[in-house]
């Protein structure tokens, strides 16, 4: 059995020399294992880290420890052992619990969002908090605002940005209100998700305005899914797991216009083949391209990496890679990451390694896709296993090194396991 804490341990992930076309001889490196009963459990965001190499992030916690959930911190010692501390520990009040977002600010504080618990009369309608380190560096927490209504939106979905003047743009999965008339109020009386901004007023409260209700009609995107992200523009784009017209996900825009925002569908997945149910967020590359995932779809229906491309007659989709399933990766939830030369980086829910009984098929997967002659390949950097982690539904941080999370795995018995934070070196 691996202890809870470890200090940084080399391993090299289980490969199959038959199992893939492109092998990597990346390095896996497990930073922490979790244990439910001493330390925590289930690491739930993407990592952030600060200028001086620290690492943050989140976990849901364990009826143990930290039942609620929590925002810990990473530092690394001079002797290159990694040690953890607890910056916040959600109590299920006003804060929330379930942090379900994380982002690190320019000025050092934290912002995270929580997908529930909340304050009657919504119990479960989730919160945005922040951290700030006082005059004796010491974390002190700050709840900004918790959602009330389902109107005001219900379980906000990844983490909320910041434009330059410190307000803060974010999606909640369901809520939001919109005339009776509307399909959303028709099939699913809770609320199909908005899109919200919190402002600071002078008296230290923050004000909430909905950008946008989802769900207006039929081909409105529903369900948006990940964080949103902003052009040079101002513009804000997101992705929505279902709607669009033929219910497969589709991608929207919302653009500022006279104090209000004007929602647009830039593309909605037409057919299985093109991919369904995008879960992660959305990056932008140099020229303006948009890429993500989809959890479905693809020839075997086992999930795409796709491009959106801007154009005169407006948007155009292609499938960059179409997953394939064990031994292949099968199910991406989360967005990509690109380096400077322009390949990508994400994880697999699934696939991979054909062990892990206690999941779906597979452990899930690494995988990085470079582009080549207008073509792109692919190499699965890690296979999970189990023992190395489990089941990685989160967006890669690329710092020097790639870093990311599961949150299950990382026990070397027949257990499930309580998930590991992990480090690859391609």
């Amino acid at each position: 059995m691996r202890t809870a804490m470890q200090s940084l341990v080399i391993a090299i992930p289980v490969l199959c020399l038959s199992c893939f076309a492109v092998q990597s001889h990346a390095e896996e490196m497990t930073l922490f294992t979790f244990n439910a009963a001493t330390s925590g459990a289930n690491p739930s965001r993407n990592l952030v880290f600060d200028a001086e190499g620290n690492i943050y992030g989140t976990m849901l916690g364990s009826q143990a420890k930290y039942s609620y959930g929590a925002v810990f911190m990473f530092s690394r010692g001079s002797n290159g052992k990694w040690s953890r501390k607890i910056l916040y520990a959600f109590t299920g009040g006003t804060d929330g619990g379930n942090p379900n977002g994380l982002v690190l600010a320019p000025n050092g504080d934290l912002y995270v969002t929580t997908w529930g618990i909340g304050v009657a009369p919504c119990t479960q309608c989730g919160s945005v908090i922040r951290l700030s380190r006082n005059s004796q560096g010491e974390w002190q927490e700050q709840t900004l605002y918790t959602f009330k209504t389902f109107a005001e939106g219900n379980n906000p979905t990844g983490n909320v940005i910041l434009d330059g003047s410190g307000n803060l743009y974010g999606v909640t999965y369901m809520g939001g209100e919109n005339n009776e008339a509307s399909y959303c109020n028709e099939a699913f009386p809770y609320g199909c998700g908005v899109a919200f901004e919190l402002t600071p007023t002078s008296q230290g409260s923050w004000n909430i305005t909905i950008l946008y209700a989802f769900g207006f009609n039929s081909d409105d995107p529903v369900f948006p899914s990940g964080p949103l992200v902003f052009d040079k523009q101002g513009n804000l784009y997101g992705a929505a797991s279902e709607g669009g017209g033929a219910n497969g996900g589709a991608v929207f825009e919302l653009k500022p216009s006279d104090g209000s925002w004007t929602e647009s569908v830039l593309y909605g997945f037409p057919s299985i083949v093109d991919g369904g149910s995008p879960h992660g967020g959305l990056i932008f590359d140099p020229n303006g391209n948009l890429y993500g995932t989809t959890e479905f779809g693809g020839q075997s229906n086992q999930g795409t990496v796709f491009e959106l491309t801007p154009g005169a007659s407006g948007w155009s989709g292609q499938v960059l890679y179409a997953f394939k399933g064990e031994p292949d990766g099968a199910n991406p939830v989360s967005a990509v990451v690109r380096d400077s030369a322009g390949n990508l980086y994400g994880t697999t829910m699934a696939g991979g390694y054909d062990g892990c009984d206690n999941f779906l098929p597979g452990c899930g997967t690494v995988y990085e896709l470079a582009p080549s002659n207008s073509a792109w390949s692919e190499t699965l950097l890690v296979t999970f296993d189990g023992p190395n982690g489990a089941s990685p539904n989160q967006a890669l941080t690329l710092h020097k090194h790639l870093f990311g999370t599961t949150p299950n795995g990382g026990n070397t018995d027949e257990d499930v396991g309580d998930g590991v934070i992990f480090g690859i070196t391609p």
